[in-house]
């Protein structure tokens, strides 16, 4: 799945006699389906893999809203030198660009402009150009995928017919958390998912990810009643990178990088917090899917997961901060 661009270049833009292709392609997670039906398997358990794979169907879809390309001086001074937006609406497309021939550092984004989840900023230099994340304390569910790409852009000395390939990964990832099927456990009711632990920024020159909100959290949109997911923004890879006070007291308790806190409704109104500690990473451009069993209290455990723990509150309280039903 690619954007076909062409550009034309000339040293005083009076002729723009020679012409250039420059190649937006995606790179994508193709096999999201198979994955989802890996993990949820059981006969009981398709109609939950259905529900998900809809969800999935939109984010994962390479479908681009629209495109920025910025143009970076490479003399020294870092400063933007030209802007060009795109409106895509669409896995394709062709359009022409007119640039002076020199040397820059392109870097491109896909799927913020309209997006009320992330923002771009500090992009009159290549080295401040960062994705962030809107709002503080609690968020929503990204509304959409975002990708970006990075390419040093040599045109002092440009042949003709050289074509540059510039490769937009995806900047984002998708946590689920699905209850197994089960006839005994029908009475209590998962209500709500939040994560923690997961990066609120990216800084697009140097594709590392920005972890300074330790009590953000990310709160998860309904799939259907026995699964609740997530478009987000990854967590670390591991501890190392990840000096203590930027963790919160709870993940350094036990090494976890990441957390899913789920809070389940009993039938007298009672509501059970379980917090699934992650060790693994979650990685950009996948879906991790945290499979449970949900007992008669309330709690959740993990199906096969020896890289999760758990941690459980009966009659969960905590004021106003959650508004469980809601």
């Amino acid at each position: 799945m690619f954007f076909a661009a062409c550009t034309l270049i000339d040293d005083d833009l009076s002729v723009c006699g020679e012409e250039y292709n420059l190649n937006y392609e995606m790179r994508l997670v193709t096999e999201i389906h198979l994955t989802i039906d890996e993990k949820l398997s059981a006969e009981t358990d398709k109609p939950l893999a259905d529900a998900l794979k809809k969800w999935c169907d939109p984010i994962f879809s390479g479908y681009a809203n629209d495109l920025e390309m910025d143009f970076y001086s490479l003399d020294g001074r870092d400063e933007l030198r030209h802007h060009f937006s795109e409106t895509v609406n669409g896995k394709q497309k062709t359009f022409t660009l007119t640039i002076p021939l020199e040397d820059y550092q392109h870097l491109a984004v896909v799927n913020v402009a309209g997006n009320n989840s992330m923002t771009l900023s500090g992009t009159q230099h290549a080295a401040t150009m960062h994705l962030e994340e809107v709002g503080s304390d609690t968020i929503e569910s990204h509304a959409t995928s975002v990708y970006s790409a990075r390419l040093p852009l040599m045109l002092q000395n440009i042949k003709q017919d050289t074509k540059f390939n510039v490769h937009l990964y995806m900047v984002s990832c998708a946590v689920a958390l699905a209850v197994s099927d089960s006839s005994k456990n029908t009475h209590p009711v998962l209500s709500k998912m939040l994560v923690t632990g997961t990066a609120n920024g990216f800084n697009v020159n140097d594709s590392t990810y920005i972890y300074n909100n330790r009590t953000r959290v990310v709160r998860a949109e309904k799939v259907m009643d026995r699964c609740y997911a997530a478009l987000l923004l990854p967590s670390r890879d591991s501890l190392e990178k990840a000096a203590a006070p930027d963790r919160a007291e709870s993940m350094k308790a036990d090494d976890s990088l990441w957390q899913i806190k789920a809070y389940t409704q009993l039938p007298d109104g009672k509501v059970t917090e379980t917090v699934l500690s992650i060790k693994h990473p979650l990685k950009a451009s996948t879906l991790e899917i945290i499979k449970v069993s949900l007992k008669d209290d309330g709690s959740l455990v993990p199906e096969q997961e020896s890289e999760v723990s758990v941690s459980v509150t009966l009659d969960w309280k905590e004021g106003n901060q959650f508004d469980i039903d809601t």
